[in-house]
């Protein structure tokens, strides 16, 4: 049996590898299923009508598909095009949306069956049922369709053990044209991400993990980790590693644990990774630091406390300012992340969270709009307002380079639409045309793509068609 695994064309910022179906790659061939392959058709730059080109040419008997939420009609597509070629292909979804709102994809009929929640161990049984030319009655964990109905089986538990799942295949990716976004030195490119650990047992109102990876953390053994760094490094040679765990440095004896063990195998390797404010101290960035960590990212969200507090952060201001300077004083990389527009946001909670961004003077500051995604808390506080018919695609968090396009389909604070519009690319303005920001960028510019792609960002925040703001 043939299987295609695809992340399907999208457009993004940060270009990085789709790890989900990596991770069913490698479980599938463990198993029984030699002949599997994996297209990103995004970092491929593939149009929709290459995507299917190349899925038709592989010629699969099934095909996976990976589908966040800014890409539910362009996979939509896809399937009925596969379908009207060969009515016999299998095609199956899975991802963050289809977890929180698997009827979006189901109810078309050119989808087979939906994965919900973990993938690897359900569309294994699934494959193995199709390869057996049984149904998919009793699979935990997947939807799928008979006669036009929309069968819901029981969901399965998550992966208690995840040591046991394979690492993800990368052999599979074409890993030189990944690249990573934000304050990294010149050169130090190849990069690939890694994941140590599953689950996040904190509730914002704006995260869907926990749709797809629970509340439970469960965490691999640093020895498998350190196994599989090693594979990257000595294998792919790669030395740039992104830990892209939700909570990282939750277990503060683990992570000294793991930065111990880099250290005493000699592994020669920048990483950064992701920090709850709330989870750092000077001891563990301290041994971050040695180990070779070079950024971490903060998500500070705010410089307004009701507004943390109406996302459930459970953090303070003060907290993200304490985390920036002690990460600082060790020498390490900052990077923060904001998020306009939540419950409560207002043109003056605006201002003092731009005031606060920049007393923290961090190496990079990220900005985004708070997005009501389907399997958060705030698409169900917001579900009448964004209605029945809402185009998926506009459902995005809208990077600084697409200001062109800033038009947020659904709006969570009670702001006049505009005038939030305004303020935010206002804040952008203030934020990321610090001069030692261009600067830095500037610096990182490698090829014309770049340079085209770096001046299209600035003349954007610079000047777009808005009303003047005062102040």
């Amino acid at each position: 049996m043939k299987i295609m695994l695809v992340s399907p064309p999208f457009k993004g910022m940060s270009k990085y590898p789709p790890l989900g179906i990596g991770y069913i790659a490698s479980t599938l061939m463990e198993n029984g299923f030699p002949d599997v392959s994996l297209l990103d058709a995004d970092i491929m730059e593939y149009s929709v009508e290459k995507t299917i080109d190349k899925i038709m040419n592989d010629d699969p008997d099934l095909v996976g598909i990976s589908v966040c939420t800014p890409a539910v009609n362009t996979t939509l597509k896809i399937a009925e095009r596969l379908k009207n070629l060969d009515d016999r292909l299998r095609v199956i979804v899975g991802g963050p949306h289809i977890s929180s709102f698997p009827e979006t994809l189901l109810s078309s009929r050119y989808i087979d069956a939906a994965c919900i929640g973990e993938g690897e161990e359900s569309f294994l049984e699934l494959s193995e049922r199709y390869k057996q030319g049984r149904d998919l009655n009793g699979v935990r964990g997947v939807f799928y369709k008979d006669n036009g109905q929309i069968i819901k089986n029981e969901l399965r538990q998550t992966i208690s053990d995840i040591d046991k799942i394979p690492p993800p295949a990368r052999f599979l990716y074409k890993l030189d044209r990944y690249r990573i976004a934000g304050e990294f030195p010149p050169g130090k490119f190849p990069f690939t991400t890694l994941l140590t650990g599953r689950g996040c047992p904190f509730n914002c109102t704006f995260c869907a993990s926990k749709t797809v990876f629970g509340r439970k953390i469960r965490f691999r053994s640093v020895d498998m980790v350190l196994k599989e760094i090693e594979d990257i490094v000595y294998r792919f040679g790669i030395r740039h590693i992104q830990i892209i765990d939700d909570t990282f440095t939750f277990k503060k004896s683990r992570v000294i644990e793991f930065c111990e063990k880099i250290k005493k195998r000699g592994l020669k390797i920048i990483w950064n990774c992701y920090a709850r404010v709330n989870t750092v101290d000077p001891e563990i960035l301290k041994a971050m630091k040695e180990a070779g960590c070079y950024m971490i990212t903060y998500g500070l969200e705010s410089g307004n406390q009701d507004i943390l507090d109406n996302i459930k952060k459970q953090t303070t201001v003060e907290m993200g300012k304490r985390a920036i300077t002690l990460t600082k004083k060790i020498g390490i990389k900052t990077q923060a992340g904001f998020m306009f527009g939540g419950p409560g946001e207002t043109r003056e909670s605006i201002k003092q969270t731009v005031k606060f961004a920049l007393s923290l003077k961090c190496d990079h500051v990220g900005t985004s709009i708070a997005t009501p995604y389907p399997g958060t808390e705030l698409f169900n506080t917001f579900k009448e307002k964004i209605g029945q018919n809402i185009d998926w695609d506009l459902l995005t968090m809208q990077n600084p380079e697409d200001l062109g396009e800033v038009n947020p389909v659904v709006l969570c604070c009670d702001m006049d639409k505009e005038e939030f519009i305004a303020m935010y690319r206002w804040a952008l303005r203030k934020l990321l045309l610090q001069p030692r920001f261009v600067f830095n960028r500037a610096l990182r510019i490698r090829s014309f793509k770049e340079l085209f792609w770096g001046l299209s960002s600035i003349f954007k925040i610079t000047f777009s068609n808005i009303r003047a703001l005062k102040g």
